[in-house]
């Protein structure tokens, strides 16, 4: 697809989107107000919903998770994490298969530079 008409298309559906959610927004924003009412109410009901969710998770963490690690083997730990090098490994060959461009690095950089002024120079 054309760069152009790649970019009028996404354009028009970006507008479109954001013409149906402004729309749909407009439109159920009297039930959406009857259905939340109090604003005050609702912020401390999401207070206290954040609050209890830190606690269980802090004591999750502390009392069943905390159990679970210190029970789990190291040999098996070092097994999931040689298993999961070599996936990524794996991935990055399969992705260096596909996109065969490779970055260069800062220092193949500067003495790709520091050449074309030399060779300038002569």
């Amino acid at each position: 697809m054309p760069y152009l008409r790649f970019l009028l298309v996404s354009l028009g559906s970006c507008f479109l989107w954001v013409f149906i959610l402004s729309g749909a927004g407009y439109f159920f924003s009297g039930a959406v107000m009857g259905l939340i009412g109090d604003f005050q109410r609702l912020g401390k009901v999401l207070l206290v919903i954040v609050i209890v969710g830190i606690v269980t998770f802090y004591l999750t963490e502390r009392f069943w998770l905390s159990k679970k690690v210190e029970q789990a083997n190291p040999e098996r730990l070092q097994e999931f994490e040689h298993a999961a090098s070599e996936k990524f490994q794996d991935l990055r060959q399969e992705f260096q298969e596909h996109i065969p461009f490779k970055p260069q690095r800062r220092g193949d950089h500067k003495k790709h530079a520091v050449g074309k002024g030399d060779m300038d120079g002569d």
